[in-house]
């Protein structure tokens, strides 16, 4: 009767976890079929379309327009990329956070970003865990570029026996008595709130020169 249980058991689970696997294979399609091919048809679109007054009202909107159009693009592509894989490796967050990195930086010229790869060990993180990553990552950057008035922006991803990431800048710093530091209330609850649900520790502290270091790492192995 245990055994019999124990097995019921088991095949329960499996059931479960392939019907989420099915259901996230699905969603991921159809944000790529649907939402996908609505908003590469809108940014297309958009392009045949020039205001005659560049300094107009209507010249603003329409680049905010496009901007916007161009960010939702984006953000999908960020969103179908995790979905379509069970787990992802830190070296695929890594090199999705290059792409990040190569797409904003045309918007920093005088500010260089790179990114350092430590990784003996290529720990797999499932995929909700590598989404809340990537988008800690992106805050991470987001906030430097926006308030630590740098030059640099290191981000440097460590794989041995644990795992650690860390976003480093050679800013003024932030004050760490402030809890909207660094980018507003919002960006850092929301990282804080990733970090805990997918059981992280996440920690700001001031570096040697002044600027500021973010740490993101597992609580256990």
């Amino acid at each position: 009767m245990t055994l019999a249980l124990a097995e019921e058991k088991r095949i329960t689970i499996n059931a479960v976890k392939a019907a989420e696997e099915k259901e996230r294979v699905r969603i991921a399609a159809d944000l790529h079929d649907n939402l996908g091919a609505y908003a590469a048809s809108l940014s297309s679109n958009l392009g045949y379309i020039q205001p005659l007054d560049k300094e107009s009202a209507m010249s603003n909107a329409f680049r905010e327009l496009n901007n916007n159009s161009n960010a939702i693009i984006s953000e999908l592509n960020d969103t179908i990329w995790v979905l379509k894989k069970e787990a992802l490796s830190l070296t695929a967050i890594s090199d999705r956070i290059k792409v990040f990195i190569s797409r904003i930086q045309k918007s920093y010229p005088d500010l260089h970003i790179e990114v350092e790869e430590q990784v003996k060990t290529d720990h797999q993180l499932p995929s909700s865990q590598a989404f809340h990553l990537y988008r800690v990552l992106q805050e991470a950057i987001n906030n430097a570029l926006k308030h630590s008035k740098g030059k640099n922006i290191k981000v440097k991803i460590t794989g041995d026996n644990n795992w650690n990431v860390s976003v480093a800048d050679d800013g003024t710093g932030i004050d760490l008595s402030n809890e909207s530091a660094g980018g507003g209330g919002n960006g850092l609850n929301n990282m804080k709130e990733r970090c805990k649900e997918a059981g992280w520790e996440i920690s700001w502290q001031k570096t040697d020169s002044g600027g500021t270091i973010v740490k993101i790492s597992p609580t256990t192995n």
